[in-house]
């Protein structure tokens, strides 16, 4: 697989692993859609929350069925609930609700993209999850700084002080925490 494949596949498959018998989970930002397909392989996980900002997204994932095993057709996946919302959106009223979420936005420099990469959004996430689940934030290193990078993990690791920092391909990264 190339390199933003890996990340994006292990980045659905890595929280569910860690986590016992996870069935609900949300990804915020859909992508190609090979972290949710990932999700759903899982037997354990029944549904897969997905909230994605931009229609087009999911249009341009419809096209990627090769490397999302084709789960945007409809029917072919009934796991998922994927919407046309935004992040912090999806995590309103649903404290306590996810055994994971995933927060996988664009890059931080992207206009509006930063905000989920604040204390603010990690804080909403940590409401959205079981005291036993798990949060993972994909992270694009390239184009970003060393001093970034620290500021963004301390960050993360401000709201949970256990997280780990896993190192995916060449520029990609997963900050990584479980509640418990």
């Amino acid at each position: 697989l190339p390199e933003d494949l890996i990340t994006q596949h292990l980045t659905g498959h890595l929280p569910v692993l860690l986590q016992e018998t996870p069935t609900r989970c949300l990804l915020i930002g859909l992508g190609s859609g090979c972290s949710a397909a990932a999700m759903a392989t899982h037997a354990d996980v029944t549904r897969v929350d997905v909230a994605e900002l931009e229609r087009q997204v999911l249009e341009g994932a419809k096209l990627m069925s090769e490397i999302n095993r084709g789960m945007l057709e409809p029917g072919a996946e009934p796991k998922l609930d994927i919407r046309i919302m935004d992040g912090r959106t999806a995590l309103l009223g649903n404290e306590g609700v996810y055994d994971i979420v995933i927060s996988e936005p664009s890059n931080p420099w992207v206009a509006g993209v930063a905000s989920l990469f604040t204390v603010e959004h990690y804080e909403a996430c940590k409401r959205a999850l079981k005291p036993t689940g798990t949060l993972v934030q994909w992270v694009q290193g390239y184009e970003l700084d060393r001093q970034t990078m620290h500021m963004m993990l301390r960050t993360f690791q401000s709201v949970c002080p256990g997280a780990t920092l896993w190192r995916t391909t060449t520029a990609d990264y997963l900050f990584v925490a479980r509640m418990d």
